[in-house]
């Protein structure tokens, strides 16, 4: 595994925060608040799967600055939008479960866009040598 370079650690702390912040705001907003404990904490913390896969391929596969970017806010957004829908919106008793399998998802799609730069990345410059 490739070390983490500093833009992948400042994303993997901000990834912690992002997936940490239900256990401070939800109990403010929600009008039925979960009870805090560890599972939910190990629940929240789960969400940082697809900040650490970005991070690692980030920097093992030199993802350009750009690229990175854009997987970041995607996974960042997706994770708010999950997380301020299921809170404050649940409307069934499985809508929780999109905690357990979107960062799965996200981890798939960080990764495919990783591979999919990276080919691309490489068909320019073959294409320009000639």
């Amino acid at each position: 595994m490739p070390p983490i370079s500093r833009r992948g650690w400042v994303l993997l702390g901000f990834g912690f925060l992002v997936s940490l912040s239900p256990l401070l705001w939800e109990p403010l907003v929600a009008e039925y608040p979960a009870e805090t404990g560890v599972g939910l904490a190990l629940l929240y913390l789960w969400s940082a799967l697809p900040f650490f896969v970005l991070a690692v391929l980030g920097e093992g596969l030199k993802m350009r600055s750009p690229t990175f970017l854009v997987a970041a806010l995607l996974v960042t957004g997706a994770t708010v939008a999950v997380q301020v829908g299921v809170l404050l919106y649940a409307s069934g008793s499985t809508d929780a479960l999109a905690f357990v399998f979107l960062p799965l998802w996200l981890s798939v799609v960080v990764g495919l866009l990783a591979v999919f730069e990276r080919a691309i990345t490489t068909g320019v410059r073959r294409f320009r040598r000639g």
